[in-house]
This record gives C-alpha cells, structure tokens and sequence, in this order.
C-alpha cells in the first residue's frame, strides 16, 4: 500500500525502534536520552496547615490539593509539584512518629533537568529480538556531575518548603531511581541541521526520508525539567500544519 506520508508516534522508545527495523539508521538515532530525574519526598503536616477532617472515617480522597512551582532559571531552576493527601502517599512503620499523621501529609517532588549526551542511549539487537519480533533495546544512562549539583542545590530549596509545612517522614526525600518520572525525551530529537545530531527537522520530517514524520516526546532536543505533555503537542501541531500545507500544495486538483 502506498502512502504519500507516514507518521509515527510509538513513543520515546519504540519510535526508534520502528526506524532501526525499517533500515533507517541516522547517527542520532537513540541517542540524547533523557528525561527530568525525581528528588521525592513526602512531609508530614504540622497541626494547623490545614483544616482538620470532619470525619476521621469517612472514605478520603487521596490526592486533595496540588501546588506547582514553576522553573525559573536563576532563582528556582527546576519543577516542583507539591500534592497535599490525608494519608501518607508511602507506607509508614505502626512505630513511626509520622503514622496516621492527624494533618495529613504532603508528597514533594521536585523536577530537574538531564542535560542531553550522546552517550545516553538506546542500543538495538537484531539478534536479539522482544516478545513483539521487534530489535531488542538496551538502556545506557547516568547522571553526571553536573545533574548532581542540581540535585544538591533542589534538596536545599525543597528543605525550605518541607520545613515550613511541617518535617519529612523517615526515608526522606530520596532520589527516585532512574526512569521514575516516565517522561523520556530525546531519541529521534528534532534539529536545525542534518548534521549527524538530530533525526529529524523543526517540522518532525526525518532527514533524508521524504515523507516520514515523527511526533511525541523523542523529538524534544533540550534539557527538560516538567511534564513534556504540552511541548509535545505543540511539536506535533506543527509538524502537521507543515505536513498538510505541503499535501495540498501537492494536490493535482
């Protein structure tokens, strides 16, 4: 079946996928992967933050409030989401002086970014193929030294928060293991040039495939520190107005 353009959009990880079985190799390909590392904690609420329950047994819901903080460069340099729960978002030991905390508890997690390098990256196996007969994917990932002074300087502004709410629970906060934050970027990241560094144009079409266009999270080339929902979207609007124009503009009738 022919097709005058074909879009693929299997995530940050299948999308390349797809391509490599499809023969189309570019060196960028897989690479530049990122996404925004998690420092999570959860604090428990000193009396009088908020409202006290009316019925102790009634049902809860578990999330009641949220509370973003927005990145700013100089003063506050990545995303903080602060989610306020009448239960802990965490199990607690009976024993824990934070158990059944009357004033509820607040799960703090604080964004920050991955700067993009080549060598984090997804590697594929033909020789060792999934349970879909697809390449095999291998992970390669770390955090440098300059994500960890990022993380230093977010637990000192998260501290901050968490004391004027009340105090952490035992355990916390913690860095979340990598690939917590579900939000991977990079893989088929879009550039100004074909120069080896990118997999794809400012209008998702992949150099040197004329009719190929990529959407999702892989496209997006930078450091990243929040939720990719939105930039995403706004990628692919895009990249499809510049596919539609260039389809009528092909239009015989």
């Amino acid at each position: 079946m022919r097709a005058d353009a074909v879009v693929v959009a299997a995530d940050a990880l299948r999308t390349p996928q797809l391509l490599w079985a499809s023969g189309i190799r570019p060196d960028a390909l897989g690479r530049y992967l990122t996404e925004h590392p998690l420092l999570f904690g959860v604090v428990a609420l000193r009396e009088g933050i908020v409202p006290p329950r009316e019925d102790n047994d009634a049902p809860v819901d578990p999330i009641r409030g949220l509370v973003a903080v927005g990145f700013d460069e100089e003063r506050h340099p990545y995303h903080a989401q602060m989610m306020y729960t009448p239960v802990s978002p965490m199990p607690l030991r009976e024993g824990s002086p934070h158990y059944n905390n009357r004033s509820g508890y607040v799960g703090m997690g604080w964004g920050i970014r991955k700067w993009p390098r080549p060598e984090d990256r997804l590697t594929f196996h033909d020789d060792e193929p999934d349970e879909n007969g697809l390449p095999g994917i291998q992970i390669a990932y770390e955090l440098t030294e300059r994500e960890e002074a990022e993380f230093e300087r977010a637990r000192k502004h998260q501290a901050r928060a968490a004391a004027a709410l009340g105090e952490f629970v035992e355990g916390m906060p913690k860095v979340m293991p990598p690939g917590s934050s579900l939000h991977y970027m990079g893989t088929v990241r879009m550039g100004q040039s074909d120069d080896g560094t990118s997999v794809c144009d400012s209008y998702s079409r992949v150099w040197g495939v004329p009719g190929l266009i990529l959407a999702g999270n892989g496209l997006i080339p930078t450091a990243n520190s929040c939720n990719p929902t939105l930039t995403s979207v706004a990628i692919a609007l895009r990249g499809a107005n510049a596919l539609v124009s260039e389809l009528d503009s092909a239009d015989p009738s």
